[in-house]
């Protein structure tokens, strides 16, 4: 009876080993499918994150980009009316004289230069100052568009790298590519005012433009 009893037992606690072996077997398929689940949902947030973050970049500098349309108009038309005024006040300077029989003389053309000079001279260089910031305008809005464009397409870059970029050297072309990226996004358009006069006049624009002439045909 006591055999029999004990082989009862044992038979007992080997099938409860079983089944609580079972148990543990399919408590870990289902972490190992969990532990899957968990680290795809992981991969997509980060790359979710990762394009959030590239796409608030790009808008943010398609934002900024936009911001210069307005003064770049208004300077072009600022450009165009001083033409025009410039324009009337020849108009108007040769309709004065249009009955003279005669040239004038060095006195008469001295006292027309003063009286219009004063003028003139505002009106030459509203249209030197108007056509600089204009072109300072437009090219800031095409380097911040620029920016916002590379800024888009960066995270396919970046994941490019991440799937085949291992392993690679860093004078790699992908490696180039991704630096060259990042270098382009962090140059601040700022720089388009370097070497650019803040307070421009008559005489340092027509400066400026001897100097550029000069160092274009170094031989004149």
């Amino acid at each position: 009876m006591q055999a029999d009893e004990k082989a009862k037992m044992a038979g007992g606690s080997a099938s409860e080993a079983m089944q609580y072996q079972k148990k543990i077997e399919q408590e870990e398929k289902k972490y190992i499918v969990l532990n899957e689940k968990v680290e795809s949902t992981l991969k997509q947030v980060q790359a979710l994150l990762s394009s959030a973050t590239d796409a608030g970049l790009a808008s943010a500098f398609d934002r900024r980009s936009k911001k210069f349309k307005t003064p770049e108009r208004i300077w072009q038309v600022a450009f165009v009316l001083s033409l025009f005024g410039l324009v009337a006040l020849a108009a108007w300077q040769a309709y004065s004289y249009q009955n003279l029989d005669q040239l004038p003389d060095w006195q008469q053309v001295a006292r027309m230069l003063a009286i219009k000079v004063p003028f003139a001279a505002p009106l030459v260089w509203l249209a030197i100052h108007a056509a600089r910031q204009a072109s300072l305008a437009k090219r800031l809005e095409e380097d911040y568009a620029f920016k916002a464009t590379i800024s888009m397409s960066f995270d396919g870059y970046r994941r490019q790298m991440a799937e085949v970029g291992k392993g690679l050297a860093a004078d790699s072309p992908l490696a180039t590519l991704c630096t060259n990226t990042l270098r382009e996004i962090a140059i601040p358009p700022g720089r388009i005012y370097n070497g650019q006069r803040m307070d421009p006049n008559i005489t340092t624009s027509i400066a400026d433009m001897v100097r550029q002439r000069r160092a274009q045909d170094p031989d004149r």
